[in-house]
């Protein structure tokens, strides 16, 4: 479990205050955030580093909002409708008015509103068929045309906005429900598994899904329409080594080169080729010590000057060592890891924030 514990307290750093990362400088200080200075649980699922200062912190004991000095708790209260509906949060996200979209374990689909200081819940509904798909919401994303995707436990999910409701453009909504894209197993143009974690929308506007059991899935849009219903998938294949290299997708990310980065859960890293449509892995190798140190990788972390970052699970933090940038698509990369550095991580800080995979 000490290897958790190095990769949780990396992230967080690494993706509220990248700036503390540099080409010429790869040692990190950390400060002490404990369950004494008001952190409510110390199992932590998801950081968001908010647009007002705050530091959004989802754990298995509520929400907790840091503004670098106090914390301020948001729990479930069984007799209060506008408290948090679930107390695991697996998801945080910002909406360009503010408010947060954040997704439970079990209760579906909260809305944080920052004016009444208030939540309001969507949940599964068997009964009605505009329901959230799924009581676990692992992701939420709006893309670049204002429409919030929602990825849960049983399918994906797009907000459609009821008559009479704001303007999408306001970010705001009045009320609103969910239009479903679900795996259809005799449909290859359906989405290729329900369970969605991760979205990502990369720079030519494509929007990929990446999902725990079916590997990843690029929403193709049609032309006339401008939407998309079909679904290009991209499945392991023990056959072909070009294809995806495990179909348990945990992250997603586009760095400043614009490679697309695919975190897997037992098939290390994979960076997509676009031109041709596949995969180049990037697998542990126990005999290469230029190799990434774990195929379990759970987050990535991409710097404005190419450095990028992995997290894995046990194996600590690699750093991509990248070769002359104008040969990307034929190059060897190669990785530095960061497993128990005294120098880069004091032991006594990373006691605090663990990361478990659900």
């Amino acid at each position: 479990m000490e290897s958790l514990k190095y990769l949780r307290i990396i992230i967080f750093f690494l993706s509220v205050f990248p700036a503390l990362v540099s080409a010429q400088t790869d040692k990190m200080v950390f400060n002490h955030i404990s369950l004494e200075q008001g952190l409510s649980q110390t199992t932590v699922f998801c950081i968001y580093s908010g647009s007002r200062g705050f530091i959004w912190i989802g754990t298995e004991g509520g929400l907790n909002r840091y503004d670098g000095f106090d914390f301020k708790v948001y729990t479930h209260y069984p007799f209060d409708n506008q408290s948090l509906s679930n107390n695991t949060i697996l998801s945080i996200y910002e909406d360009i008015d503010g408010s947060l979209w954040i997704g439970t374990n079990e209760g579906g689909l909260n809305i944080y509103d920052r004016n009444t200081d208030k939540f309001t819940h969507y949940y599964n509904d068997p009964k009605d068929e505009s329901s959230l798909s799924g009581s676990k919401v692992f992701a939420c994303f709006r893309d670049d045309n204002g429409d919030m995707w929602v990825g849960t436990s049983a399918g994906l999910d797009k907000v459609v906005i009821e008559e009479g409701s704001r303007s999408k453009s306001m970010g705001r909504y009045e009320g609103f429900k969910f239009s479903h894209y679900k795996n259809e197993p005799n449909n290859p143009k359906s989405i290729s598994h329900n369970r969605v974690r991760t979205i990502l929308q990369d720079s030519d506007g494509v929007l990929w899904f990446g999902t725990q059991g079916g590997g990843l899935n690029k929403l193709e849009i049609d032309a006339g329409s401008g939407e998309g219903s079909e679904f290009k998938q991209f499945v392991h294949d023990e056959h072909d080594p070009q294809s995806i290299s495990d179909n348990d997708i945990l992250y997603l990310l586009q760095d400043y080169a614009g490679e697309i980065w695919v975190a897997t859960l037992g098939g290390g890293v994979n960076r997509f080729i676009a031109s041709a449509g596949t995969f180049v892995r990037y697998l542990h190798d126990e005999e290469n010590k230029q190799s990434i140190s774990h195929n379990v990788v759970l987050t990535i972390h991409a710097e404005k000057n190419g450095t990028v970052w992995f997290g894995t699970y046990g194996g600590g933090m690699d750093k991509l060592v990248r070769p002359d940038m104008k040969s990307l698509a034929t190059a060897n990369f190669s990785f530095i890891n960061y497993r128990n550095d005294p120098q880069l991580i004091q032991k006594e800080y990373i006691d605090i924030l663990r990361i478990n995979i659900q």
